[in-house]
């Protein structure tokens, strides 16, 4: 929650289990009371409360006073008296006796029982409060409340906000009356407040010996929490035994709204009556704050930190293992796309080799015997010695001239270098076939 430090308290009420109690202490229901209750001994009892404070530099007790009886030192009516320790020389007490009669002009129902201060916010102390009941109860304990430190964790706390407080919002109809309360008898007039938690309590104070308004009849107002519908509720009038010659401060609770989903939420407060009703007062504010991330709040706040930090813990796990399943997915995925990259590439070049050599092979296809000879057309000259061709391939092929008006020549050319020499061996065919073939005889 977003606060002003010096305007902000928290709030420990007698039911905290932060709060130890040693002795005969007994509860009552008191509607005027912070916590909704009170605590005390019954006549004769001694008892005592033991808290441990820590990130504040002050702590206040509050509860309620009323109807003391004259005594002198000698016969108080109760003691009550509170110890720091470790002690600390620094630290300085303001407290209250017992010595308050019927005929003194005044009680109580609020008050602080007790003030300490001079606190080191980063030492942590006990603080023992006993008290000893000499005769019918006439001190009641409320709660606790101190201003916390930043470094003081109020993830769970109840926080209290007095009527001035920065983050409360008035119109201008609403004005400050002497007893320290914001107030208004115009009709319409508004509030607003936002803020973090699962729940809000709305307080009025009366002051009855200063007679904040002539008005005897209830007057009415309503509430709003975010989106809600308008819920309408009574503003009391004193009654005849609430109104008195003596000097009466009477803290009452408005309304309450609970079960609030841990966030921000907005407050407005409207209200309805006019002068001839009795006029609205707001006192206080107790917002039961409760982390975003929380369904539920209360209890010792040490708990919860240790419940967090295991959360986190656990979260910090998962978070690991969630990630090295995603890298180990990863990497199977690359691994299996490059082996198929690979051996398609494989493929490629093997197909690409292949159809290199075919091509090679067509564009370089060696000798085939079994071609057909080329037709000749006109006079076979070379048919006849085609079988001393195909016998002896290296012989030399002598050109043959053929002459218009003699037989045919053979032009014998010059024998080349390269030439291998001729066999030794004759043709089969003899010039004598060769001429008769040709029609001749030589």
């Amino acid at each position: 929650m977003t606060f002003v430090d010096n305007y902000l308290q928290v709030v420990v009420p007698n039911q905290s289990s932060e709060l130890r109690y040693e002795g005969d202490w007994i509860s009552s229901t008191h509607d005027k009371a912070l916590s909704g209750a009170v605590v005390t001994l019954p006549e004769g009892g001694k008892g005592s409360i033991l808290y441990e404070i820590r990130g504040t530099t002050n702590i206040l007790v509050h509860g309620i006073l009323q109807d003391f009886t004259l005594a002198t030192d000698e016969n108080p009516n109760f003691k009550l008296s509170y110890e720091i320790s470790p002690h600390d020389p620094t630290v300085l007490y303001s407290t209250f006796g017992g010595r308050f009669n019927s005929t003194s002009g005044w009680s109580l129902e609020l008050h602080y029982l007790a003030s300490i201060n001079g606190l080191h916010p980063e030492k942590i102390y006990t603080l023992n409060i006993t008290l000893e009941a000499l005769g019918p109860p006439m001190v009641w304990f409320d709660a606790l409340l101190f201003n916390p430190k930043p470094a003081r964790n109020i993830d769970n706390a109840l926080m209290l906000l007095d009527d001035d407080h920065l983050m409360i919002h008035y119109d201008s109809d609403w004005t400050i009356h002497i007893g320290g309360v914001h107030a208004t008898s115009a009709s319409g007039s508004k509030m607003s407040l936002d803020f973090d938690g699962i729940s809000i309590k709305v307080y009025t104070l009366w002051n009855t010996h200063s007679r904040l308004s002539n008005a005897t009849e209830n007057s009415s107002a309503s509430w709003i929490v975010d989106d809600s519908e308008p819920q309408t509720f009574v503003v009391p009038a004193p009654g005849p035994a609430d109104v008195g010659d003596r000097l009466k401060y009477c803290q009452r609770l408005l309304f309450e709204v609970s079960g609030l989903s841990p966030g921000t939420h907005r407050l407005d407060i409207m209200h309805h009556g006019t002068d001839a009703t009795w006029p609205l007062m707001l006192s206080k504010i107790i917002v039961q704050n409760a982390p975003v991330n929380q369904t539920s709040a209360g209890g010792n706040s040490r708990a919860n930190i240790t419940r967090n930090d295991n959360l986190k813990g656990i979260t910090i796990i998962a978070i690991a293992v969630s990630i090295s399943c995603m890298v180990l997915v990863v990497c199977a995925v690359c691994f299996i796309w490059y082996r198929k990259r690979r051996i398609a590439t494989q493929k490629t070049k093997q197909a690409k080799t292949s159809e290199d050599v075919d091509r090679q092979s067509t564009l370089h296809r060696p000798y085939d015997s079994s071609a057909s000879e080329p037709e000749v057309k006109g006079r076979p000259a070379l048919s006849l010695i085609s079988t001393s061709l195909n016998r002896y391939p290296h012989e030399p092929m002598s050109p043959l001239v053929i002459s218009k008006d003699g037989p045919p020549v053979i032009v014998q050319g010059s024998p080349s270098p390269d030439t291998p020499p001729p066999y030794s061996s004759t043709s089969p065919l003899s010039t004598a076939s060769l001429d008769a073939s040709m029609g001749r005889v030589v």
